[in-house]
């Protein structure tokens, strides 16, 4: 993964990495995986990166919008308003999938 940071989401790859505990027991894990005191929860984590991503998709609109209309000073700063809202709209949709898949595995698994 890169290490670049997503910034429309407000945290980088390897810092999401490193708090899901992937690493082993990472800053938001203990030594038996549970969250230690005052990190947030995986839900509460992934309900903030989606809604930074729809704050993104409405940003990228009112540009988009802007451009159409005429009123926009700077097209490059719509542009990549526009790119970011895509951007942000891929990764919901690459995490999406990969729970779908993860779930799918786990009801596969004979007991």
């Amino acid at each position: 993964m890169a290490a670049f940071p997503i910034t429309g989401v407000g945290i980088d790859a390897i810092s999401l990495y490193r708090s899901l505990g992937a690493a082993g027991a990472g800053p938001a894990t203990g030594a038996a995986g549970a969250a230690t005191p005052g990190s947030p929860s995986f839900a509460q984590m992934i309900s903030s990166q989606i809604s930074g991503a729809v704050d993104l998709q409405n940003q990228g609109a009112q540009a988009s919008q802007a451009l159409a209309t005429g009123t926009a000073s700077d097209v490059s700063a719509a542009t990549i308003a526009v790119e970011k809202a895509a951007v942000s709209l891929q990764l919901v949709g690459a995490f999406r999938n990969k729970a779908l898949e993860a779930y799918q595995d786990v009801m596969r698994m004979q007991i």
